[in-house]
């Protein structure tokens, strides 16, 4: 299986890093945060680690370091899941700032 699918399986029990997010945000608490216009690809790769560590944390280990980022988008062009999870992750994880 790739990476994604493995992210798909995954996650159909519970995807423990969006329940944490939702639960965090509910309670006011605020663990990390993005900036309303950060919108790149960094940011996206990042939070899809996030997800696909959380959720499938034996497969991302078995994955050699120099070939984690390349995995990681490939994951992402290849699930539209793993894409929606990302935006809904990031719209959990923004909160407006006031400089």
């Amino acid at each position: 299986m790739q990476l994604h699918e493995h992210y798909q399986h995954a996650i159909k029990q519970k995807n423990v890093l969006l329940e944490f997010a939702r639960h965090a945000r509910q309670s006011n608490l605020i663990l990390c945060s993005i900036k309303k216009d950060n919108h790149d690809n960094e940011t996206n790769n990042a939070l899809a680690v996030a997800l696909l560590h959380a959720n499938c944390p034996s497969i991302m280990q078995e994955i050699p370091l120099g070939r984690v980022v390349f995995e990681v988008e490939q994951a992402q062009c290849k699930s539209a899941v793993l894409r929606a999870d990302i935006a809904t992750l990031r719209a959990q994880l923004t909160y407006p700032f006031e400089e």
